[in-house]
């Protein structure tokens, strides 16, 4: 009921098939999390046409995020280790549209909510803003989170517990810098480039 993709490329834009039950309210259905790679494009020129393509952007990625260890990936999204779960929260897959004022995407076929001014073209966006018909949002205070796991292959039909979580809203947020492994390769190799010019131009 809370898919975004589904609804704005299924509901409002027709690229995929509409599916009566995924606007059933506390349905207890869970939809992978798709994100837009390319709507349906066909060329003139070479009259061919190119199929709508998404990808699944809700797997998340187990890894290490401690940049001090041999196994960083930047890219990790969990980790597990002795009996600890560490989760970067995916905002974006949770429907926040602003964590820094606790604004949400709010009912998409109750049509509520206050308008979100869009702050780019109109003709690039997926809704018609001056007729209204875009995704609204709401203020909330926060969210219920639950957590299970299932093995792949493996049916899951107990019930999960659900907690409560709340963040304080920020202006600023707190953040600290680093350089990435690949600076100083980088550094390097533009000095080396730097210093062959300069030999070239004393040989001029």
């Amino acid at each position: 009921y809370y898919d975004a993709f589904y609804y704005i490329y299924a509901e409002k834009n027709q690229d995929l098939d509409k599916r009566t039950s995924y606007k059933k309210r506390d349905s207890g259905r869970f939809n992978p999390m798709q994100l837009c790679i390319s709507r349906r494009i066909f060329l003139p020129q070479d009259r061919n046409s190119i199929p709508f393509r998404s990808y699944e952007t809700g797997l998340l990625q187990y890894g290490d995020a401690n940049p001090d260890h041999e196994q960083y990936n930047s890219l990790t999204d969990f980790a597990f280790k002795n009996g600890n779960l560490e989760i970067r929260i995916p905002w974006q897959l949770l429907n926040i549209m602003d964590p820094s004022t606790k604004t949400a995407m709010a009912d998409f076929y109750r049509n509520r909510g206050k308008r979100v001014e869009a702050n780019f073209p109109l003709e690039e966006t997926f809704m018609n803003f001056e007729r209204d018909d875009g995704i609204k949002a709401q203020g909330i205070d926060g969210i219920h989170v639950g957590v299970a796991a299932v093995k792949q292959g493996e049916a899951h039909d107990a019930l999960i517990g659900m907690g409560y979580y709340t963040w304080p809203t920020w202006t600023l947020p707190t953040y600290h810098e680093r350089l990435k492994k690949s600076y100083d390769i980088l550094q390097k190799t533009l000095s080396a480039l730097n210093e062959k010019e300069n030999s070239r131009e004393k040989a001029k």
